[in-house]
Formats: structure tokens, C-alpha cells, sequence
């Protein structure tokens, strides 16, 4: 069964930045960087094609294409803030490694 999760933190961050229901939250992979994958998230319009896979979220849609699903079915996707940055972390199960900056991994 495919599953992605947002923590309180995330979903809080998303539905500030969509601030409309006529956006969704499109979460996948691009391949490339060092490590091979790199994990990608945008806000767009509401564009969900037959190839899409749908999570509904208390307040927006998560989207993610059959092919990233492979990459990444579990993950936890979570936000962090601190003094230095804020970003969207992803916590996927699957993967093996990842390069120095954290933006891209390998999966097992």
C-alpha cells in the first residue's frame, strides 16, 4: 500500500504557503546531484493527471506521479526551523545513503 506522511509541522508550512484550495502539493523525485535522486516538492495548480497518485491532507492535496511513488512510499515528510534555515525534511525509510548537502540520495 502506497503511504506518504506529513507531520503537524509540514502540513502547517503547506497550507501557508498554498493559502488556496486551488493549489496542491506535488511531491517526487528528479534524477541527478551525487547521490543519484533528488527529492522534489512544488505548489501548483490543481493539474492531477491519471498517472498521479493522491494523498488528501486536512486542507490541500499531496500528489506524487506513479513513478516517484517507487522512491518514495513511506516517507515522513517533516519541516524544520531553526536560526540558521528552514526547510522541508524528508525521512524516507528506504534510503541508503545520502550526499553531504542532503539534497540528494540513493535508495537501497
Amino acid at each position: 500500500m502506497n503511504n506518504i506522511s506529513i507531520t503537524l509541522e509540514a502540513a502547517k508550512e503547506f497550507k501557508q504557503k498554498l493559502l488556496t484550495n486551488n493549489l496542491v502539493v506535488r511531491f517526487g523525485v528528479k534524477g541527478g546531484s551525487c547521490s543519484g535522486l533528488e527529492y522534489v516538492l512544488k505548489f501548483e495548480n490543481i493539474l492531477i493527471t491519471d498517472r498521479d497518485l493522491t494523498f488528501p491532507q486536512e486542507g490541500f492535496m499531496l500528489v506524487v506521479d506513479n513513478k516517484s511513488i517507487v522512491y518514495v512510499n513511506n516517507t515522513v515528510i517533516d519541516y524544520k526551523k531553526s536560526l540558521m534555515e528552514e526547510k522541508f525534511v524528508f525521512n524516507n525509510p528506504q534510503e541508503e545513503k545520502s550526499c553531504s548537502c542532503g539534497k540528494s540520495f540513493s535508495i537501497k
